[in-house]
């Protein structure tokens, strides 16, 4: 028995003294000419996360902030003994109102702020890809291509090869996102082609439609311009910051398609795929 409170008194003595050391180590450490340096100085480093925009059920991203993470970039800095502005690490700020949390909305812009533009090519089964590829290919033009589901069936090679290089998002079968084929075109670009999210697209507004992606865990575009034709022309009277801009690919888009990325291109816009585009 008495060895046995001997070891719980060992056992006692050692805590009491990792305790002791821990503290003692986290005093050096906050008194350390580095991290009193960091501290003073993270506030004039804090960048303020822009909030969302909610207007009922519809949703324009926020934009990320930042600060400082204070132990990390000490981690880094103590190595050399100094605080060194270069080593600083910086954590995301999110805005209140984040995408994961209003899943149950339709997107319908990206932020202002960020000066972009979204190109969405709608893909029905008598699209001609090959050519749309090739303006985007020659352009260097990030673009989100929603596929149908009938285009899909028939292209099973080709999804492969041009998801490589550009963003799927979700058609169903002609825009019917209660179609019971909806979660396969929804596996494949999910999970055969590894993209690992996707998106679905609305012409017009339809809650049953808006719920089946909720479920799926897909976010909804509802497009700040639509186009069939006289590509140009619209954009020169519509375009503005943050449009997400549904097209869709005939022979009158792909006519003027080199015309239109120009003309974008020269109202000073970034043109982005809509993950970075809507991306916090």
């Amino acid at each position: 028995m008495r060895k046995i409170f001997e070891g719980i008194g060992l056992l006692a003595l050692l805590l009491v003294s990792f305790i002791y050391t821990e503290k003692t180590m986290t005093v050096i450490k906050e008194n350390d000419e580095v991290m009193v340096h960091l501290k003073s100085v993270a506030d004039s480093y804090y960048i303020k996360p822009i909030e969302a925009i909610i207007n009922e059920d519809e949703f324009i991203p926020g934009i990320n902030g930042r600060k400082v993470d204070i132990n990390k970039s000490y981690d880094k800095m103590k190595q050399i003994g100094s605080f060194t502005e270069s080593l600083l690490v910086f954590e995301d700020v999110k805005p209140e109102n984040t995408i994961s949390k209003n899943i149950d909305k339709y997107i319908t812009s990206g932020n202002k702020e960020k000066n972009m533009i979204s190109l969405l090519f709608l893909i029905y089964e008598d699209s001609d890809v090959n050519s749309l590829i090739n303006v985007l290919n020659k352009r260097n033009t990030k673009a989100t291509l929603f596929i149908d589901g009938m285009w899909l069936e028939h292209n099973n090679e080709k999804i492969n090869e041009i998801s490589k290089n550009y963003e799927i998002g979700n058609l169903s079968y002609d825009g019917n996102y209660t179609d019971p084929s909806f979660p396969w075109v929804d596996i494949v670009i999910k999970n055969v082609i590894n993209q690992g999210y996707s998106y679905c697209l609305m012409q017009e507004k339809n809650k049953n439609y808006l719920d089946v992606c909720k479920i799926n865990n897909n976010v909804t575009i509802y497009p700040s311009i639509y186009i069939k034709s006289n590509g140009l022309a619209t954009l020169k009277q519509n375009i503005k910051s943050g449009n997400l801009i549904a097209i869709e690919v005939n022979d009158n888009i792909l006519g003027e398609l080199n015309s239109m990325i120009s003309y974008i291109e020269s109202k000073g816009y970034t043109i982005s795929s809509l993950k970075e585009h809507l991306q916090e």
